[in-house]
């Protein structure tokens, strides 16, 4: 398929939809694949890559039940639909429920039959996740008044068309129209892809050392402001 053709962002809703796969496809490629694999995910799966279709499936389909997921798509030429990339969201008031989706569940469960994974999930990750929220979130780890990125994969076939920053401008364009400014304010954490994140005019304001048995890395806290037109 040619650059030329037209990319469409779109909602998804159901585990029913038929792109619901290809979603889950497209975002494993995009932190696993041949040429690169991001450097948390060997320690999100516990060294165990095929959990991580199990944890896309179940971050997928707890955003579509408690936020929000687009992605965008192209025409095929067998006149199906390619998935080029997904962006999972919450808003303001907006909280997923990760423990209440199966396929999380069965990632959790299976994650726990090694206690190593089981004391890192709990005494690193964890932890270190709600230091990064609290530290960038006004309203402290716990706050709802915000707009948070949960997750974003580019199919690697499709990258450097611009289809990271359309979708990140999805969730932008939906706090800068939020008539509340305390609650206009875009968060997401990531282990590499800044670039994208600070084209679109997020900035980098905190940073966390996450040491991992399976290959240390370091979570970079990422945000943008409506009332400064982007962070200072």
């Amino acid at each position: 398929m040619s650059n030329s053709s037209v990319v469409q962002l779109r909602r998804l809703e159901s585990r029913d939809d038929p792109l619901f796969l290809r979603a889950v496809e497209a975002v494993c490629l995009a932190f696993h694949n041949e040429k690169h694999t991001v450097v948390s995910i060997p320690s999100m799966v516990g060294g165990r890559f095929e959990l991580l279709a199990v944890i896309v499936a179940g971050m997928i389909g707890a955003c579509m039940t408690d936020g929000n997921v687009h992605f965008a798509a192209e025409a095929r030429e067998d006149g199906g639909e390619e998935v080029l990339g997904v962006i999972c969201w919450v808003g303001p008031g907006q909280e997923i429920k990760l423990e209440e989706d199966l396929d999380w569940q069965r990632y959790i469960q299976q994650g726990r039959k090694d206690p190593v994974w089981g004391d890192w999930y709990d005494e690193i990750l964890k932890k270190s996740t709600s230091k990064l929220a609290a530290s960038t979130l006004p309203g402290g780890a716990h706050t709802l008044n915000r707009y948070c990125i949960e997750a974003l994969g580019v199919h690697p076939a499709h990258r450097r068309r611009g289809i990271g920053s359309k979708l990140i401008n999805t969730v932008i364009e939906a706090a800068r129209g939020h008539p509340n400014p305390d609650c206009a304010i875009v968060w997401v954490i990531t282990s590499e892809g800044t670039a994208a994140y600070e084209s679109c005019g997020l900035k980098v304001t905190y940073s966390i050392y996450i040491p991992s048995p399976w290959g240390d890395f370091t979570y970079l806290s990422l945000a943008w402001k409506k009332e400064q037109g982007g962070l200072k």
